[in-house]
Formats: C-alpha cells, structure tokens, sequence
C-alpha cells in the first residue's frame, strides 16, 4: 500500500516537472516538445501504475503472475535480445564505438606550454625553431623571453613608472592573429597613442581563465592603470568551464596538423570527464566523443546500445539549457575573479566583448552575445560593445570568424579614443562608447 502510494505520488510529480519545465529552465525553447511529453507521459504512466499497485486484490495477482511467469520472461527477453542483435548486425547497422578507435601519429607539441604561474604561453626557443620549420603557420612569430606575443619585455623601470599603463588580456583576437603585423587593434592602440606603456598578453585558444592566470603573473610588474579584456563570446563560455590545454601535432591526409586540445570533455547532459590526447584524437576521427565511462563503451559496442545512444543524442540537444547553465556559471565566477583581482591592483577594469561572425551575419546578436551583455551588467563591469562599428561584409575575413585588418583598425580606433579619454579624464565614463555599470 506505501509503495503504491510512492508510486503514484511520484509518478504525478514526474508529470508536473514535464509540464513545468518551461519554468524551471527557462533557457530552453518555450513550447512542449518531445522530451517533454516523454516525461509527461511516463509520470501519467507511473502514477496510474501506482494507482493500481494500491489495489489489493491486482497487487496480489501481480505478485502470483510474475512468480510463475518470472523463468519464461526473462528466456523470452534474452532471445528477443539476441534475435534483435543478429537482425542489426546482418542489416549492417553500425554500433556506436568501434572495437579501437583508430591509431593516429600524435605528440604533444613542445612549442607551447601552460603553468599556475602565468598561464598558457610559448616556450620561446622551441616555438622560434617551430616558426623557422613553417610549423607556426597563421601566426605571428613575435615573442618576448617570457612566451607572449608582444615585443616589449615584461619588466619594471623608471620609465615604465612614469607612463600610463595597459595590460590587454584575451585570445587571438587580442593576439592579433588574424592582422598583418602591426594591425592588430591593440598595435592600433600603440599607435595612436605612443605615450602610454601597452602590454599583449593575449594567446589565441584561450579564454578568461587563461587571463585570469596571465594577469595574477604580469600584474604585480606592470601595475596597470587599465586592464582591458578582450572577450570572445564564440568559445570563451565554453573555455571558460575547461581548459584548452594542450597543442598536438597529428598527422591527417599525409599533413603534419597543430590543434588545440582539452582533455577534459563535457558529457550529453553537462558533466565533465577527462580523456587522454590519444584516446580524444583517435575518436575525434570517426566524429565521435571518447565514452566517458568504461559501461557505456561496452553498451556502445553493441547495436541495441547504439540505437539507445543515438536516440540519447537526439534527445540531448533539447537539454542544451543544463550545460549552457554551467557554462554562464563558470563564466560568471572566473569574471568576478578578475574583477576582484584588478581592484586590488587598484586597476580600473574595462572589457571588449567580441561578437562572433554570425552575430554580424544574422539580423540581431546571437543568444551569446546578448548573454555576455546582461553579464556585465549584472557584474557591474564597464564594456565596450563594438557590434554596431564593425560590417558583416567588410571587416571580416572571408569564410573566417576574424576581423582583418579593417575591423581590428575600427576597433583599435574605438578603444583608443576610450583610452585617452580615460587618462584625460580620470574616469572610463568619459567615453561615450563605453557603457558604464
């Protein structure tokens, strides 16, 4: 009788979270879909289950019928299994890990390196070598002794104390990866205002957390007056919850190939697990996740678990709101890390956040791009939003999500104009681009 009633009261309590789920993450797509109906529907079959269970006289004949049919249930069960099994296999369909993932030539590139010091940054001498051998093609060969792409040293002086000082933190775009050398928006900056003293910390592949750690190691020598973070909102919610950590090289079509690797993977619904170089690659090849648990490459080696796995794909993209929950909240903490940090510096903080190309493509910014916006504003963070400067068409490189050297120009323009207004000023309010919290 209790269990009759757990049943149904639970069962009840399925349904009404299908019902609600609009409500209780309301970052899904408004409506009743699929999964919802599902959810719905196994509630409403539960509670009427319990329901029944609550009757005496069917829990008892229940009880009778399973102990005499529980043999022959599980016979027929097996062997509708390994029919189900062998049908699958003589129609070829294929199961959803193969047996090894293929062998692939892999090493980690001795180029790049990432620490608790400083973060993720060039190892000079092998990435000088890398550079002369062509293997650094798309990029700049530009560092200084401590790995970054900028020309000055990173070091204290009278001059240095005399100056106005940035520190600008980011990924490629802050890089420059995209510009001719001397293009870039923050070389832009330099020079339309020579007299300050302006530092390039950014790496491309990383994301916020990497600035946080470059920060925590350049800070204290540079003491800047302005932090200026360069925000992709194309990965960086995405890095922002794991780390790009790792440069491989592979060798693909007869091509040595250099990629950015993470070895910790974000699962179907939003847990992380970690994987080895190897082991990502091999799969990376056959367009496929490495299994995050030893059971579910077991089931995924066989076709009735694959046909599960399938159908627990297709439905996971209706759950997109749980993992970009995460994301936002991982995003959210590491900016308020830096935050904290470059107010302890007693160094103002301002951010560029950087529409990817389809915000520009489409009619209206992108959900992340709009998600980014009310960040900063809930974070009280001062940001200048470059959307309206920049052209689909023209500052963009062709089939890239980059700027050229047009868009990094329109924006080093913005920035500098902010940036001399601030020294002039005192305040970053006295640019009218900036929005102020």
């Amino acid at each position: 009788m209790i269990f009759g009633r757990f049943v149904t009261a639970f069962g009840i309590g399925l349904a009404l979270f299908g019902l609600l789920l609009d409500y209780i993450l309301p970052s899904i797509e408004p409506g009743i879909g699929l999964p919802q109906l599902l959810i719905v529907a196994l509630g409403t079959g539960l509670a009427l289950v319990g329901w029944l269970l609550r009757r005496g006289e069917f829990r008892r004949r229940l009880i009778r019928d399973l102990r005499a049919n529980l043999g022959k249930s599980a016979l027929i069960a097996l062997f509708t299994v390994v029919a189900l099994e062998f049908g699958l296999t003589l129609v070829g369909y294929a199961t959803y890990y193969p047996v090894e993932p293929p062998k692939t030539y892999l090493e980690i590139v001795d180029w790049f390196g990432c620490d608790a010091e400083m973060g993720c940054r060039y190892q000079v001498e092998a990435a000088r070598s890398a550079c002369e051998a062509g293997e650094l093609a798309g990029l700049h060969c530009v560092f200084n002794s401590l790995g970054f792409a900028d020309n000055d040293e990173f070091v204290a002086s009278e001059d240095l104390a005399q100056r106005n000082r940035v520190l600008a933190l980011g990924d490629s775009f802050t890089q420059g990866y995209s510009a001719d050398v001397g293009y870039s928006f923050v070389a832009t900056i330099e020079k339309m205002l020579p007299e300050i003293a302006l530092w390039n910390l950014g790496i491309h592949g990383t994301s916020t957390n990497q600035a946080l750690a470059s920060f925590d190691g350049i800070a204290p020598i540079m003491q800047p007056h302005l932090t200026l973070l360069g925000f992709y909102v194309g990965n960086d919610f995405i890095g922002n919850r794991w780390a790009f950590d790792k440069r491989v090289t592979h060798n693909q079509g007869g091509r040595k190939i250099v990629r950015s690797m993470s070895l910790v993977l974000e699962g179907r619904w939003g847990r992380l697990y970690e994987v080895d170089a190897q082991t990502l690659l091999g799969y990376s090849h056959i367009n496929v996740n490495p299994p995050p648990n030893e059971l579910e490459r077991l089931i995924g080696l066989t076709r009735l678990g694959a046909i599960l796995l399938r159908s627990m794909d297709a439905v996971s993209p209706y759950f997109e709101g749980i993992k970009w929950h995460a994301r936002v909240a991982a995003t959210r903490d590491v900016f308020q890390q830096l935050h904290a940090a470059t107010a302890a510096m007693e160094s103002e903080f301002l951010v560029l956040l950087i529409p990817a190309s389809e915000d520009h493509a489409n009619a209206a910014p992108s959900k992340k791009f709009t998600t980014a916006l009310n960040l900063m504003r809930e974070l009280g963070i001062p940001h200048v939003n470059p959307y309206d400067a920049l052209d689909a068409d023209i500052d963009f490189n062709d089939g890239g999500s980059h700027w050229n050297n047009s868009g990094h120009g329109k924006v080093g323009m913005l920035l500098a104009e902010c940036i001399d207004a601030f020294f002039a000023a005192g305040s970053l309010s006295a640019c009218d681009q900036v929005v102020m919290p």
